[in-house]
């Protein structure tokens, strides 16, 4: 521990002034590795319980950046899955957050949805990296993404990919849609993984974990669940399900084995699930992320078997999708922050009554319809119905007026730190600061909501998890990010770098264009 923390505080040089060979010797295989809700701290404060091989050993190999940022404001699986391959930011990019309402129909619309293909990349504009190499006419090079969460898989691999396979839990079994596979069976060795583990359904499972001793001293902890819950999934077992397909990826597609650059993106979505259920402070999550070091290492283990020249061959990025706070109950017991939770359907109550008594009833065409058509992580969504041409030549109502009301409202809302409406942003009337940046980095005509409620920090919105990541604040914007590889210059970074940097990175790296909508930088002084 004592030198790990000694190489943490060690500010590497700046960009190099020397000249370097280019273009540099492509990788065989680029392997993206996202922990899903992973704190940026999580790599320091529980450095002592990591092997040799994993977390330490990327960190010892690859240019390390311990405070890495996401740059919109609402950090959530889909936008930061979609940063991460894009280098894009929400407002190009139209992932704003996992689910948003159609401003058509006023329906809810699911980030991957796809009326043609169930599941697919289709809402997401731009490119990834593994788009722009298949661009760049390397048609053999293979571009797969895997996750227990369709959208990690989805938004990382991108429109081109060969194949993206998420879980589906009740049937205990990997899947695809039609936009990846057309009328085909999966291929065979997923298939050979779903066997494997169709057994497993139904069965008992029980994830222990040891007392700790000494001045972190904590009891031991037993957790039970039966394999085929959603509950399950956020155990060790959703981990060991993901490392096995990606090692069976790897040995089924032959990634890495031919100088032709493959593309392997893989997320853990398992501590995402349990980060909601228990919070960042929990002792579980200490146990999951040395589960994760252990599983990580297994993985790179595995690869140096494969590729040949191993991982001298192989360029690895290890990053989170976002981070998440304390949760309100801990930081409320300690007694010394403003801390809390903000229940969205009741706060749409009040703004179906300040609208109604503002503007009289809603004049729609049909009984029971309401002023809100739906909200998504503090997103407020006006009905579109209340501004379609019934024959008149104007629309029935002015939606900058309804705004107006709306802001009044969430204004009043305790927790609450500002409102911007949708008539403000089109007009170029930001906050000051950092939040003004990230509203204009996130907001997206028709996916961002009438109304946005940006909450003080450490609130959250009020929901079935304890804990929520929702916010462009530190604790949910910050991850670690490792780039480790061929031509990388091992060390410890303290310059700033962003996860939009990632993709033109790789770019740089295979010698291709970055992706369409990219606006990160090459990180050059790591080279």
């Amino acid at each position: 521990m004592k030198h790990f923390l000694l190489a943490f505080l060690v500010l590497c040089p700046g960009p190099a002034t020397a000249a370097i060979t280019y273009p540099i010797a492509k990788p065989r295989l680029v392997v993206v590795l996202v922990i899903d809700q992973f704190r940026a701290d999580y790599l320091t404060r529980f450095a002592d319980r990591f092997g040799n091989k994993g977390f330490k050993a990327l960190i010892e190999r690859g240019a390390y950046y311990p405070l890495a940022e996401y740059q919109h404001l609402q950090c959530v699986t889909s936008s930061g899955h979609a940063t991460i391959m894009s280098g894009s930011f929400p407002y190009q990019s139209g992932i704003t957050t996992n689910e948003w309402i159609d401003p058509t129909t006023g329906q809810e619309v699911y980030c991957v949805d796809d009326a043609k293909d169930g599941i697919s990349p289709r809402l997401m504009r731009g490119t990834t990296v593994g788009d722009e190499l298949k661009n760049a006419g390397y048609a053999a090079s293979k571009v797969v993404g895997i996750a227990l969460k369709d959208r990690a898989a989805v938004l990382m691999a991108g429109h081109r990919a060969d194949l993206a396979l998420w879980f589906s839990t009740k049937p205990f079994q990997w899947v695809s849609s039609s936009y990846y596979v057309g009328k085909n069976s999966l291929p065979d060795w997923v298939q050979n993984e779903n066997k494997r583990n169709l057994p497993l359904k139904g069965t008992p499972y029980e994830w222990q974990g040891p007392a700790k001793t000494g001045t972190a001293a904590a009891p031991s902890f037993l957790h039970q669940a039966t394999l085929g819950s959603r509950d399950a999934m956020a155990y060790p077992i959703g981990l060991e399900l993901t490392e096995a397909l990606a090692e069976a990826a790897i040995t089924g597609m032959e990634l890495g084995r031919d100088r032709v650059p493959d593309i392997l993106a893989v997320s853990f979505s398992s501590h995402d699930y349990l980060g909601h259920k228990l919070g960042p402070n929990a002792r579980e999550m200490e146990e999951l992320t040395v589960e994760e070091d252990r599983l990580i290492e297994k993985l790179l283990t595995f690869i140096e078997t494969q590729v040949p020249g191993g991982l001298k061959e192989v360029t690895v990025v290890l990053t989170g999708d976002h981070g998440a706070p304390p949760s309100s109950a801990w930081l409320t017991e300690a007694g010394k922050f403003d801390a809390g939770k903000i229940k969205q359907d009741d706060v749409v109550k009040l703004l179906e009554t300040a609208l109604t008594e503002k503007h009289g009833k809603p004049k729609l065409p049909a009984p029971g319809k309401a002023w809100i058509a739906g909200f998504s992580d503090f997103n407020f969504f006006l009905n579109p119905a209340l501004f379609r041409d019934a024959g008149s030549a104007r629309p029935r109502y002015q939606r900058a007026e309804l705004q107006a009301t709306m802001k009044k409202v969430l204004l009043t809302i305790p927790g609450t730190a500002r409102v911007v409406t949708g008539t403000e942003i089109e007009a170029g009337l930001y906050p000051p600061g950092l939040v003004g940046r990230q509203l204009a980095l996130s907001y997206f005509p028709g996916r961002s909501g009438d109304a946005i409620l940006i909450p003080k920090p450490f609130y959250a919105k009020d929901d079935d998890y304890l804990v929520e990541h929702v916010t462009g604040y530190s604790y949910d914007r910050t991850v670690p990010l490792i780039i480790a590889g061929p031509g990388i210059r091992p060390g410890v970074y303290a310059n700033k770098a962003t996860i939009n940097d990632i993709a033109p990175t790789l770019s740089f790296l295979l010698g291709t264009v970055p992706p369409a909508l990219n606006e990160g930088r090459v990180l050059s002084e790591l080279f």
